[in-house]
């Protein structure tokens, strides 16, 4: 039995969800691997306070204070390989018991 076309399409789909899940991961993850000066809090509406800037050496323009993967993307990732991982088992060839 061939899969259906829809199959497929569900794979890929799932394929790109976790590439996309996967590189967001591995880019938030490079931040915290960036050099790190001390930065200034210089507007806020609770307190104004010390804090670590991790910016981008290769264009220092670029920064982030927290450079921790947000949990969604790896929720994201992982939900797509069991939806490409499902679907795959689903839709296998069955042996007939005799």
């Amino acid at each position: 039995m061939r899969r259906s076309w829809l199959v497929w399409l569900v794979i890929a789909f799932g394929a790109l969800l976790a590439i996309s899940s996967a590189q967001d991961i591995d880019s938030v993850a490079e931040t915290a691997r960036w050099p790190t000066i001390p930065g200034t809090v210089v507007a806020s509406s609770i307190v104004s306070e010390e804090i670590v800037v991790h910016y981008d050496p290769r264009d220092p323009a670029t920064s982030v204070l927290d450079s921790s993967a947000p949990i969604g993307r790896w929720v994201q990732l992982v939900c797509a390989l069991l939806l490409m991982a499902g679907v795959w088992m689903a839709t296998r060839p069955r042996r007939l018991a005799i």
